[in-house]
């Protein structure tokens, strides 16, 4: 195995049964509010990581194996992303509204008043 991810060799850390074992188990991700150093100044926690975010905004992907695709944007990384992904402004990365992806997800919010 050499390096992250390569899709058209099936080689990398998404093709070992260590990201299997962390996929059956919910993956690597931590408690809400763990790195509190990293809120917002709006006040939001947790926008990078444990699993990006889906959006309804269409793209077409310029990364992973839906790159050339037209489908939804995720965001924000998730606990296996690169440094490169994991920023709430990373948009190169796309995932079909019809399927089910182990490290994507959606943020619910609510107004406390």
């Amino acid at each position: 195995m050499t390096g992250w991810i390569d899709h058209s060799t099936w080689t990398g850390f998404v093709y070992t049964d260590v990201f299997d074992e962390l996929t059956a188990s919910g993956g690597n991700t931590s408690a809400v509010g763990a790195y509190p150093d990293g809120v917002s100044s709006y006040g939001a926690y947790d926008m990078a990581g444990n699993c990006f975010e889906w959006t309804s905004s269409i793209i077409t992907a310029t990364n992973g194996a839906e790159a050339g695709q037209e489908d939804n944007a995720v965001r924000g990384g998730s606990w296996y992303a690169t440094g490169r992904s994991c920023t709430t402004s990373y948009r190169g990365e796309g995932r079909d509204g019809s399927g089910g992806y182990p490290t994507v997800g959606i943020r619910v919010a609510a107004d406390r008043s």
